[in-house]
């Protein structure tokens, strides 16, 4: 993952194309509740559906006791013979008392209860003394049991949804998903003590699957609802965001609340104030919550969702969430007026408690799993289970000698049941060839007259595979040659190679079960909700060490689908020289999460937007926030934070973001400069700022205008020196002894030199020194440059891959990328007052999101229309939206289809009746 913080937030796709798979699945997505569907229970045994119901139906129906007050069933005899001699009950009860109440002490405890003795005294005393004595007993015993009863009763009410005080409305779009009642879990996290009452913060833990995300669902609901705040809900990926903003318009459009999501380059229109619920990436989120201090406005909000709040942990973005939840702890003690809410969502950690205790949160944790999840391990041929314990041994397919893991008869176990595979490997190179491998055995045994043969005929539905390579032919690449080959079989690849279109056709095809097994790399564990009825981890070693636990149970947590799955399954490949690794993987507790402020680096930023903000401006005031971070509360010593606090006080002053004003009475309080108040307008890091501010200044000076790509070099982020890999540095020779004149100029004035790279092409490429590295960051990010500027000049996305060398998934990410940071250098600049540059800069922030000329930018507000679309219809004298709307239909009809290739409706050579009717189909 790239360090640079905006960089990760363009990395998974954003896309609202209306495509068929991703249409008809976008109403439908949700990452908990496709979810709490009761299972099918056709064929299924009293015991197995018992155990995959809710789980009121698992909180002990068949071992009640007098503790929940319920009847047991093994009581019925008892039961019988009192309603079968009703009319001699009173006889009975004065002349045998003691049998009476022990047959209604009977009823109301379990046959292994042995706590309760016989209520037949141990001596003699009168009739009437033993009959006052026992009814008390029995009364008590009673009323407890009443008391007890009316519990369980209050209880089995909440767990239905309806009881909870939601629109009607959405508990249609609840019950059309098949979800009527919550998990008895779901309750008791929602029932924590002033959860709900007083808006107390909430840590809660649960594993995948478990249905984490409603209980989030009902806080955001009743936000909205009770208290009319607002909610900002925190995801971590651009996929996440888009799948969860998709699935919340649909359960709430209908009861008027507008959810939308900020994302990437993208921002709905009338931005935050028009909005209830807010879907956010990490990034976004600290935008929005920087705008609302420095507006004075946070008390607009009033429930914070986190999901992932375990990506506190992380390496690169980490530090920004805690920076997040920092200022709003801050801004809380600060301000006892703010009634906020900090919902965190999280994997389950040695360390819940601490984050709880930093955040002043309740905290919840559950092991609940809908669907049982059988976690294996495969080595040699043998299948162990979690214990390491032989279950099975597998016996080779015959005709297939490629299949020495046995993947693909693993693979064909699942499709035999109608489920579905999902396989984790650990570079993209690995998955393509897997995905390949599969494919190919999958066509030799589906030709052969054998017992797969005829499984995989009757399993892979040809029709909806056709309609995926449909689909994947009106991507910006077309059909690519590897996919073409593994989709025809039900198989595909997943990985960062792939552009946004091509995901979102095999997302939505893998839901639909058109294709049947995926290989994908682990980012797709952290990423939308694809879950299998079978995981399978090709490796426990990625990249060259063993998987982290917590990626690992990521992976496996895919396994079972509620609702279409009774079980869940994973299984690690391991060979034998693995073996301790994989047992060691299995068994390992997830890692404590550590803060990522550590240092005076992160701590920079941290400082600085609380002062630009206004939240801060005293020492007391610096001092009070860096004891609202969890690397704070971590910390033993308040002596170990003091220190990387002076320091990037002392930095942010020395590079004038901040300095020091007199305030009336004589005393001091920090500010922040235009140049730090421009890097909290931009989201920028301080040293990241410097870097722009020197850049920008020398460019005002010296801008070459005779074309676009010293304004494109601008807006190249400098993550994409990083990401950008190798680079043939003879092609780039080449390239640039091809370069205009006024190209070169440009090239020349931020730094690239030829003798750079005539000494690169002969493997004299020196980077270790800071000077030498920074001249190749320079040489890197102008031949990005030098890509992108093609891409916003309309040339095809896979022309321009071809040019460069580079796959389409990456160029495709960092369009999007250049995208995000020409909206960051737009702010930063008009911050700074520099209006010539704000002016020039902005065109290209929508230019690389749709990689088209500035002319067309007007059209491209049509979301259905793409830059080709668009184009046609410019050059056919339709150049705005508004002349588009008063065009006739037949006119614009006869543009697109003038501008459409000939292809005849009649079957070409050699091409079946059907390839022929699918083909005119999507004509």
């Amino acid at each position: 993952m790239n360090d640079d913080y905006f960089m990760n937030d363009t990395l998974d796709n954003i896309n609202f194309s209306q495509d068929l798979f991703i249409k008809n699945i976008a109403s439908n997505k949700s990452s908990h509740n496709e979810s709490q569907a009761q299972p099918k229970s056709s064929g299924e045994s009293e015991e197995k559906e018992i155990s995959l119901d809710d789980s009121m139906f698992l909180a002990g129906s068949f071992k009640d006791d007098i503790c929940n007050g319920k009847e047991n069933k093994a009581t019925t005899i008892c039961d019988k013979a009192a309603v079968s001699n009703d009319s001699n009950i009173q006889n009975r009860e004065m002349e045998q008392p003691n049998e009476v109440f022990k047959c209604s002490l009977i009823k109301t405890r379990s046959e292994n209860d042995t706590s309760i003795k016989s209520s037949r005294p141990t001596q003699y005393m009168p009739v009437n003394s033993r009959i006052n004595t026992d009814t008390s007993k029995v009364e008590k015993k009673l009323k407890d049991s009443l008391q007890n009863e009316t519990a369980e009763f209050k209880l089995d009410n909440a767990i239905k949804l309806s009881s909870w005080g939601l629109p009607s409305e959405v508990l249609k779009k609840y019950e059309s998903k098949n979800l009527h009642s919550m998990f008895h879990w779901q309750v008791e996290c929602l029932r924590k003590q002033n959860v709900l009452e007083n808006c107390k913060n909430l840590v809660y833990a649960a594993p995948t699957s478990a249905g984490k995300t409603l209980v989030a669902e009902i806080l955001a609901i009743k936000t909205v609802l009770d208290r009319r705040k607002k909610v900002i809900f925190i995801l971590p990926f651009i996929s996440i965001v888009q799948e969860k903003m998709y699935y919340f318009q649909n359960l709430l459009g209908s009861s008027g609340i507008r959810v939308e999501g900020f994302m990437g380059s993208y921002n709905p229109p009338g931005g935050f104030s028009s909005v209830q619920i807010a879907i956010c990436t990490i990034e976004k989120a600290n935008s929005l919550i920087n705008r609302l201090l420095e507006e004075e406005k946070v008390s607009d909000v009033g429930t914070i969702l986190v999901d992932e709040i375990h990506m506190l942990g992380d390496p690169s973005r980490g530090y920004l969430l805690e920076l997040l939840l920092t200022k709003l702890l801050y801004i809380s003690k600060k301000n006892t007026n703010i009634n906020l809410q900090i919902i965190g969502m999280s994997a389950t950690l040695p360390n819940l408690d601490q984050l709880a205790n930093w955040l002043d949160a309740e905290l919840y944790t559950t092991d609940f799993r809908p669907i049982p999840l059988y976690e294996q391990a495969h080595v040699c041929g043998e299948i162990y289970d979690k214990d390491l314990k032989l279950v099975r041994k597998l016996k080779p397919l015959e005709g297939i000698a490629t299949d020495t893991d046995n993947i693909l008869q693993l693979c064909l176990e699942t499709i035999q049941e109608s489920c579905s595979v999902l396989i984790f490997c650990p570079t993209k190179n690995w998955c393509e060839s897997l995905a390949q491998q599969i494919a190919m055995s999958f066509c030799k045994l589906g030709n052969a007259k054998s017992e797969w043969g005829e499984l995989l005929r009757l399993q892979l539905n040809t029709n909806l595979i056709m309609e995926v390579l449909e689909q994947l032919k009106f991507c910006p690449v077309g059909l690519d040659n590897l996919l073409c080959k593994s989709v025809s079989f039900g198989v595909a690849f997943h990985h960062a190679g792939l552009t946004m279109d091509e995901r979102d056709i095999i997302e939505g095809a893998f839901r639909s079960g058109a294709l049947r097994v995926l290989i994908a790399t682990s980012t797709l564990s952290s990423g939308v909700n694809l879950p299998a009825r079978r995981v399978i981890v090709r490796t426990p070693m990625f990249h060259g060490k063993p998987i982290d636990t917590l990626s690992y149970r990521q992976m496996i947590g895919r396994a079972g689908r509620m609702g279409k799955d009774s079980m869940g399954e994973s299984i690690l490949i391991c060979q034998k020289n693995d073996y301790r690794v994989a047992k060691t993987l299995m068994s390992a507790p997830m890692r404590p999460v550590e803060s990522c402020l550590e240092g005076a680096g992160k701590l920079k930023r941290a400082v600085l937007e609380v002062i630009a903000s206004g939240v801060a401006s005293s020492p007391e005031d610096i001092e009070l926030f860096a004891r609202c971070t969890l690397l704070s509360v971590m910390n033993e010593s308040d002596e170990d934070l003091e220190n990387p606090v002076e320091e990037a006080v002392t930095f942010l002053r020395e590079n004038e973001f901040i300095r020091l004003q007199k305030v009336e009475d004589g005393t001091e309080k920090f500010a922040a400069t235009s140049l730090g108040k421009a890097c909290l307008s931009s989201s920028v890091a301080p040293d990241e700022g410097l870097a722009l501010f020197t850049e920008l200044e020398k460019a005002r000076q010296c801008f070459v205008l005779e074309t676009e790509l010293h304004l494109i070099y601008l807006v190249t982020p400098y993550s994409a020196c990083y990401s950008w890999g190798n680079i043939d540095w003879m092609f780039y020779l080449e390239l640039w002894q091809r370069l205009p004149r006024s190209m070169k100029k440009v090239g020349e004035l931020v730094g690239v030199r030829e003798s750079f790279l005539i000494s690169a092409t002969r493997g004299n490429l020196q980077t270790n020194t800071n000077k030498s590295y920074h001249k190749m960051l320079v040489h890197k990010r102008f031949f990005v440059a030098l890509a992108l500027q093609d891409l916003v000049n309309e040339k095809p996305l896979g022309w321009v891959c071809a040019k460069f060398n580079c796959n389409r998934g990456l160029l495709q990410s960092l369009q999007q990328s250049a995208s995000v940071f020409a909206g960051m250098v737009t702010a930063f600049s008009r911050q700074l007052g520099w209006s010539s540059v704000e002016l020039l800069i902005s065109q290209f922030q929508d230019r690389m999101q749709f990689g088209v000329s500035r002319d067309l930018l007007d059209l491209m507000r049509l979301p259905i229309l793409n830059g080709k679309i668009a184009r046609t219809l410019y050059n056919a004298g339709i150049e705005t939206i508004k002349q588009l709307a008063n065009s006739k239909i037949s006119r614009v009809e006869d543009v697109l289809y003038k501008a459409t290739p000939f292809e005849t409706e009649k079957g070409k050579e050699g091409e079946s009746e059907f390839a022929q009717k699918q083909r005119n189909k999507f004509r």
